[in-house]
């Protein structure tokens, strides 16, 4: 099943996330057998994550002949962030979100079979969308790049406007705030620039490249500065599908894979640096005074070990907000449903700068229904004083909202509409082209880790409002044909 794992190429992700699938389950088995079981997991626990691990292997079989890019970003996301979480649940049983409710290992158990059912759902609906032309090609060899420099001002541009804006006034930085969430998104503004490195690889000079590195090292610092903990894994998960998008297949190289290690302890750095300037520094102004000072007086090296990592397998681990939703969907139900998503989405979306019903998107408001605080219906104010966004992913936000297991329908439903659009893509230019396709893999990640619908319908509006104003600053400029071609076909034969 692990096979030809290497080529002249690299290392096929394909085979390198069956590994980890493995490792994984291996380890998850290891723990049990020193451990035992805790609170969240039993012998029943290590049963079904055999099952979990059986069943990524069959799909990514499937996908090495199909070659579908949308798997690929299931398996990463389910191998990682879930059969990942059972293992850290087994050697620290900790969860800021377990302990809202009441909740044992059956209930993680029936979790993570509903999520199982659900990614077969996801494969199938995937499989019947079709599979030609998933790794079409679209190289046009009458034209060339557009001009780098452009792009590099851009993303200059919009990183500077996305942080250093915070050095200003409350009104200035919020204003700035919903410019750089709607009008210039800085994520797809990464994206852009990395389908464009994707696409021009061969014509990027290496200046061009390692400034690209200097400013992408650059948003990563400016993000932790900020207090946010997902900087590194943004960067990441932007450049799989920019690659994807354009490559179709990845092949990872020896010396990436040598260093990946290094990249592990310094994503556990910069999470837990992060974490740190959100408790001391609450108004996490980027390069003030008393920030750079925190992060001064930051050690990382007097902290036990499973002190430090708690934080990071709590948030980096997925499964915990499923879990909690399809355990206690019934009490979720009050802000996870289809008339508060239509009040949040025009509140949030299409009624810039004022209300009309005073509704949190539901990502915000959800931690106002958990056991610290009872509000039936939050508002705004109650939001500004203690933000806080919880991830909903589709497995729990779907269960809540089609009531259980006719989710399984909407999965499938959905995933092929996700294909059949994909498959849809045309464009003459060949940075259009790979660009709508990258955008279609972005929504299809931004839908698996799910912040809510009304959230979405955000970043739909800032998707279409981004791409309409930048797109032509990245796309493909024809080559003039030349004016002796063209009197050769226009002039007539003199006899």
């Amino acid at each position: 099943m692990i096979c030809n794992i290497r080529n002249k190429t690299g290392y096929d992700l394909n085979s390198l996330l069956k590994i980890a699938n493995i490792i994984i389950c291996a380890i998850g088995i290891y723990l049990y057998y020193k451990l035992g079981s805790n609170q969240y997991v039993n012998e029943y626990t290590i049963i079904i994550l055999c099952i979990f691990c059986i069943q990524n292997l069959l799909i990514l079989s499937y996908e090495k002949k199909r070659t579908d890019p949308f798997v690929l970003i299931l398996m990463i996301i389910a191998v990682i962030f879930y059969m990942g979480r059972v293992v850290t649940l087994l050697y620290d049983p900790w969860s800021s979100i377990l302990t809202r409710y009441p909740f044992t290992s059956y209930d993680l158990n029936y979790s993570l079979i509903f999520i199982m059912l659900s990614n077969a759902s996801i494969v199938l609906g995937l499989s019947t969308g079709g599979g030609k032309n998933l790794n079409k090609q679209n190289v046009l060899t009458d034209a060339y790049p557009a001009n780098p420099r452009n792009v590099m001002l851009i993303l200059v541009a919009t990183i500077v406007i996305g942080f250093y804006i915070r050095l200003s006034s409350d009104i200035i930085g919020r204003f700035a705030g919903y410019i750089t969430g709607v009008f210039i998104q800085l994520h797809l503004i990464l994206l852009f620039t990395f389908i464009y490195v994707a696409v021009n690889f061969r014509k990027t000079s290496n200046r061009n490249l390692v400034t690209l590195l200097i400013l992408t090292v650059t948003f990563i610092i400016f993000a932790t500065l900020s207090g946010s903990r997902s900087g590194l894994l943004t960067v990441g998960y932007l450049l799989l599908i920019g690659f994807l998008s354009v490559k179709g297949r990845i092949k990872i190289n020896k010396k990436l894979i040598l260093i990946s290690p290094l990249v592990i302890l310094l994503s556990f750095f910069i999470f837990d640096a992060a974490t740190y300037i959100r408790k001391v520094d609450t108004k996490r102004i980027i390069g003030s005074k008393k920030q750079l000072t925190t992060l001064k007086n930051y050690s990382i090296g007097s902290k036990d070990v499973k002190i430090l990592c708690r934080s990071i397998f709590d948030r980096g681990g997925f499964l915990d907000n499923p879990a909690d939703m399809i355990r206690n969907k019934e009490q979720y139900h009050n802000v996870i449903n289809i008339i508060y998503y239509f009040k949040s989405a025009i509140d949030n979306g299409l009624t810039p700068g004022f209300n009309i019903f005073d509704t949190p998107k539901a990502a915000n408001a959800l931690r106002y229904i958990y056991g610290y605080t009872i509000y039936s219906s939050p508002i705004h104010k109650d939001i500004k004083a203690a933000y806080h966004s919880s991830m909903l992913t589709i497995y729990g936000e779907y269960y809540v909202l089609f009531g259980g297991y006719s989710a399984l329908i909407i999965f499938f439903i959905f995933s092929h509409i996700f294909k059949k659009l994909y498959l849809s893509v045309k464009s003459k230019d060949a940075f259009l082209f790979y660009l709508y396709r990258a955008l279609i893999l972005y929504v299809f990640w931004l839908w698996i880790n799910s912040f809510g619908m009304d959230w979405m319908v955000l970043d739909l509006i800032s998707i279409f409002i981004t791409v309409g104003l930048f797109k032509n600053f990245y796309k493909m400029r024809r080559r003039k044909e030349p004016i002796y071609k063209i009197r050769e076909v226009v002039a007539k034969p003199s006899y």
